[in-house]
């Protein structure tokens, strides 16, 4: 009887130390950074596109080997020619794609931290994702300098825009804006 119950205890025991080596214990998430083909084109940009509608060639870089893999563009928009005052936008995306759920967290938590330690205003916000929040970096320099952290699930993407010239605002437009864009990129990087 004796050995059967060391038997069981030992069989237990070799379950719970393959289960732990194998399951780190966080949820994988919906997203792969495997499947990401062209971030850049993700960058869905149709929010701003109402105020500066000429886009300027997109710059991209990714590094999926990273871990957390990241994914970065930059998207320069103008307003058009025949408007009255001159307003130039420039996106800056950075999406990482982490293991796991609780890595996104981690990600995202320190993202905060980090806006918070420079003095930055940072403004939470349940418009999108599991997680967001909305930066103020230099709302009255010129150029204008406002930023969104997103989290769904296990990606975090980061959004900067510089405004230079009149008709957006970092305080009042952008906010919003910069959220909207979060969350369609999420949707299609999340569709890949």
């Amino acid at each position: 009887m004796l050995l059967v119950v060391v038997a069981v205890l030992l069989a237990v025991a070799g379950v719970v130390v393959w289960w732990m080596s194998t399951n780190h214990g966080g949820e994988t998430g919906k997203y792969h950074a495997s499947r990401v083909k062209n971030f850049c084109k993700s960058v869905d940009t149709k929010a701003f596109k109402k105020l500066t509608p000429k886009e300027d060639k997109r710059d991209a870089t990714s590094d999926v080997k990273q871990d957390p893999a990241v994914f970065t563009c930059s998207v320069p928009m103008a307003s058009g020619d025949g408007s009255t005052d001159y307003l130039t936008v420039t996106l800056n995306a950075e999406a990482r794609v982490a293991s796991d759920v609780d890595d996104a967290t981690e990600i995202f938590t320190s993202q905060l931290d980090a806006e918070k330690a420079k003095g930055y205003k940072v403004s939470k916000s349940k418009q999108t994702g599991d997680a967001a929040a909305t930066v103020m970096v230099a709302p009255h320099a010129s150029p204008q300098v406002c930023r969104s952290h997103v989290r769904a699930s296990n990606a975090v993407l980061s959004l900067t825009v510089l405004i230079s010239g009149k008709g957006l605002s970092c305080e009042s437009d952008a906010p919003k804006l910069l959220l909207d864009v979060s969350q369609s990129t999420l949707d299609v990087m999340g569709s890949e």
